[in-house]
């Protein structure tokens, strides 16, 4: 009897009931030795008051106590998880913190395997998350829950880098979202969302050359983006306000992917829209600059507003507050992808005012020279350090023909410039023109060489050329005929190259990939992109690479099909010859599948 009561008045009212209990029993026994007949009235009262205080004071310290430790419990740092049991929160626990060092030691990149003990920790957590009920997941703070999540994305996207599904990382965002969903948490819900967009930007980045697929992405972000900035918070506003307007962006586009037409006009104000109120509320990021700039360049060349002179002293304010952003952030953005950004749309933008204020101007000759100086003294420049960056970046293969392309506009404004004054250098000038367009051109798909062929007569940076001028650009960009390759049947468009150097150089990455030293191979691959742009080799040898390095010379699935077959094509349009793609034994298995077999159809051995 004396444990039920204990065990009763224990799970009515935990410690404080139990305290209670006891005292019960206790003070029980003292009654029951009828010792009040012999007490004084004064006397039996005070023994009563005194079991009362003594009984109320044990039981409220004891709910004090029980409140003391949840709530601490509660409200603890979880980078020290004494707070939390030792076989619930080690997983989570582990691997933020982990993961975090990673990052912070800058160990993770996409051309290497993550270290063992990263993935391993990783594994464990998500086996903890599938198999942690949801009451048991509510019990952890959702601070840490969301960093273990969107690090778990995070570094899939990093693995899954040129994917064009990224299916663990997709699968881990919305993990998250569906969490933060299920737990009523809109902070944490907005910052999931922000990730799963970002997931999107990376593959809309991937399929920017398909226009349709393209298009599906960018409405899809669209979507997540419509429900974040529903529930952000002001600190979360300017960044969702960024993103939303990059996917607006995306959306103008035209529908059939060539750029060179025109954009869809609402679209791109709505995204300008959103992207003033982001620069607005929190102006002093260079991320909003860079945007802003960006986004007010493409709006000012689209129709009507390319011929409004309010646009032209938009575009200046752009300019001068990305300019001033620049020098205030150079020195601590010292990666390629967080300068490269910045610079370009910095050439770009300095490129459209510096033509538009030349034109409006009456093409005033003395505005010339200062026109001049300021495409010299800034665009050039910035497009310069872009070239030299790309290559050490995942951008490298999809962005060398609009890195190229923007620098021979550029030269193409001076030498229009050049020539309305006569001027002797003129001729030199115009010779860039064409080293880089016909660089851009080997880089190009066939959309993006037909909407470049066409600019020649719709771009004012190039429309105003003479007409000699544009004959010659018109036969770098001109349509190929069916099967015809560039580097075989047609003339090879490429400047001078000293193919002993690179075949010289080529030859260390040969030896790298023998020796089954691929991380190495890779990086000289990299620095010969960026050296012997021209040079067919180099893209032979990086299909190779891909291929064994992807699946040690076995069968491929069908992403990685997808990707080996872009890079032999690539090689071939530089000018490999396809007898070498059969009887290279690195491609033995391949011989029989039939998209092998229809790459190779002109080799006659």
């Amino acid at each position: 009897m004396d444990s039920e009561l204990l065990k009763i008045s224990g799970q009515v009212a935990g410690i404080g009931g139990v305290a209670i209990g006891g005292l019960i029993l206790i003070y029980k026994d003292i009654i029951a030795k009828k010792i009040f007949p012999m007490l004084t009235k004064n006397q039996a009262y005070s023994l009563l008051k005194l079991l009362i205080i003594l009984s109320w004071s044990i039981a409220l310290t004891g709910i004090g106590a029980w409140t003391f430790v949840t709530v601490n419990s509660k409200n603890s740092n979880y980078s020290n998880g004494e707070n939390h049991p030792k076989t619930f929160a080690k997983p989570v626990l582990d691997w933020v913190n982990i993961a975090n060092e990673a990052r912070k030691n800058k160990t993770i990149h996409p051309n290497r395997p993550l270290p063992n003990e990263l993935v391993t920790k990783r594994a464990e957590f998500q086996n903890w998350w599938h198999n942690t009920t949801l009451n048991q997941k509510k019990k952890l703070d959702n601070k840490l829950l969301y960093d273990a999540l969107s690090l778990t994305s995070r570094l899939y996207r990093i693995q899954e880098l040129q994917s064009k599904t990224k299916p663990s990382a997709t699968i881990w965002s919305e993990n998250a979202v569906y969490y933060f969903e299920q737990v009523q948490n809109p902070e944490f819900l907005v910052e999931s969302l922000l990730d799963k967009a970002s997931i999107y930007l990376e593959l809309s980045q991937i399929e920017h050359t398909d226009a349709e697929e393209f298009r599906r992405i960018a409405k899809d972000g669209d979507s997540v983006m419509a429900q974040a900035v529903s529930l952000a918070n002001k600190k979360q506003k300017p960044g969702a306000y960024r993103i939303w307007s990059r996917f607006y962006y995306n959306l103008a586009r035209p529908r059939d992917g060539n750029l060179s037409n025109n954009w869809d006009n609402n679209y791109l104000l709505i995204s300008y829209q959103k992207m003033q109120t982001a620069f607005d509320i929190q102006p002093e990021e260079i991320k909003n600059a860079t945007q802003l700039a960006r986004i007010t360049q493409k709006s000012a060349a689209n129709p009507p507003q390319n011929n409004d002179p309010n646009w032209t002293k938009k575009l200046r304010e752009s300019q001068q507050t990305l300019i001033a952003k620049w020098k205030e952030y150079e020195s601590s953005l010292k990666t390629p992808k967080n300068r490269i950004p910045a610079l370009n749309v910095l050439a770009v933008i300095t490129l459209d005012i510096v033509r538009r204020e030349w034109i409006e101007s009456g093409r005033n000759k003395s505005n010339s020279k200062k026109t001049i100086a300021e495409l010299e003294d800034i665009a050039l420049p910035a497009q310069r350090e872009v070239l030299a960056l790309v290559h050490h970046t995942e951008w490298a293969e999809d962005y060398d023909f609009d890195m190229f392309y923007d620098l021979g506009r550029i030269y193409s404004l001076i030498v229009i410039i050049m020539d309305s004054i006569a001027s002797d250098k003129a001729e030199g000038m115009f010779q860039e023109v064409i080293k880089n367009f016909k660089t851009a051109r080997k880089n190009g798909t066939a959309t993006q060489n037909d909407a470049a062929y066409h600019s020649i007569e719709s771009d004012p940076n190039l429309s105003f050329l003479n007409s000699t001028r544009k004959k010659t650009l018109k036969r770098i960009f001109r349509p190929l005929k069916d099967n015809q390759k560039i580097g075989l049947s047609e003339k090879p468009l490429r400047t001078t190259l000293n193919e002993s150097s690179c075949d010289s150089k080529a030859d260390l990455v040969q030896q790298k990939i023998n020796t089954q030293n691929y991380g190495e191979a890779k990086s000289l691959l990299s620095d010969l992109i960026q050296e012997f742009p021209s040079c067919s080799r180099v893209y032979y040898l990086n299909a190779i690479l891909y291929y064994l390095k992807e699946t040690k010379g076995g069968n491929l699935n069908e992403e990685q099909r997808i990707n080996l077959e872009d890079k032999l094509k690539k090689a071939l349009n530089y000018g490999t010859d396809e007898c070498h793609l059969k009887n290279n034994e690195t491609f033995t298995l391949l011989n029989d599948q039939d998209w092998f077999i229809n790459l190779i159809k002109n080799c006659k051995q």
